[in-house]
């Protein structure tokens, strides 16, 4: 780790400079993140990162790398670590996670979660090291072509939505998939319901993007989750169907591939470090 190297709290940023510090810090990467402070302040919003525990990496005045830091109750969740192109693989991730366990731990918090890109091996083996270990594999999938009917689908807004999510509160899901994040989410994301079953989406050129669908206990298996989608893909054509890799796949994948989805490359490994 650079001998000058600062760590400041992110609140001390406006959002549009925090914007820019992610998108600088994922070019090159496996994904990229646009410049767009309207984005990055939703995100904020709905996964509930805390800027005042989120931290950036300053090298004489400038900003080298950021941490956003999530939390709910004694939980925190490293919700993106991000470090400028020239400036990785010279200790500036490590320094930046150390100090975000270490605040943690001051805090009081039971554990720290975060989420992994399946190919980014080099960040699994250093979260690994510093006590992580890998839980469910997320997993993402897609479809295109997939017959539609004009079936009963209603729009809904995403405060009547609300009432599916907290039944499954008791479900293991990952932080982006949990009721607190779903029911924080505002537009541009819509929801939509057939019979019982609801789904949260997002319309984006060339694709409808799932953000997550709920069908309540009693009423599954009895093809109400396929019917939704089939009334979305109805709704939506000439689109693809694009479910991020978010999702557990053991809790979705039979379900998605008998609809005709096939799994995307893109893959992630959820990470926990329990903190003593």
């Amino acid at each position: 780790m650079p001998a000058e190297l600062q760590m400041l709290a992110a609140s001390a940023f406006p959002l549009s400079a925090l914007a820019t510090q992610m998108a600088q810090g994922f070019e090159g990467y496996f994904v990229t993140i646009p410049d767009d402070p309207a984005a990055f302040a939703a995100r904020a919003r709905a996964e509930q990162i805390d800027l005042s525990a989120s931290l950036v990496a300053t090298l004489d005045g400038e900003a080298v790398g950021q941490a956003l830091i999530a939390r709910r109750g004694s939980v925190s969740r490293l919700a993106a670590m991000s470090v400028r192109p020239a400036w990785r693989g010279q200790g500036v991730g490590a320094a930046l996670l150390d100090r975000a366990l270490a605040d943690a731990r001051a805090r009081g918090d039971r554990e720290m979660r975060l989420e992994v890109i399946e190919a980014n091996e080099g960040a699994a083996r250093l979260y690994e090291r510093r006590g992580f270990w890998k839980g469910v594999r997320l997993a993402g999938y897609e479809a295109a072509g997939l017959s539609g009917g004009a079936l009963d689908l209603r729009e809904v807004a995403l405060s009547d939505a609300e009432e599916s999510l907290w039944r499954h509160s008791a479900l293991h899901l990952p932080w982006q998939m949990q009721p607190a994040t779903l029911s924080a989410l505002t537009a541009p994301t819509r929801a939509f319901r057939r019979e019982e079953a609801t789904a949260w989406v997002v319309a984006t050129p060339g694709a409808l993007v799932l953000r997550a669908m709920v069908v309540p206990e009693a009423a599954r298996r009895r093809g109400q989750g396929r019917a939704l989608l089939s009334a979305l893909a109805h709704a939506f054509p000439d689109v693809k169907l694009v479910v991020p890799a978010i999702v557990p796949e053991p809790l979705v994948d039979g379900f998605l591939r008998a609809c005709g989805f096939t799994q995307t490359e893109l893959a992630q490994w959820e990470m926990t470090c329990p903190l003593p």
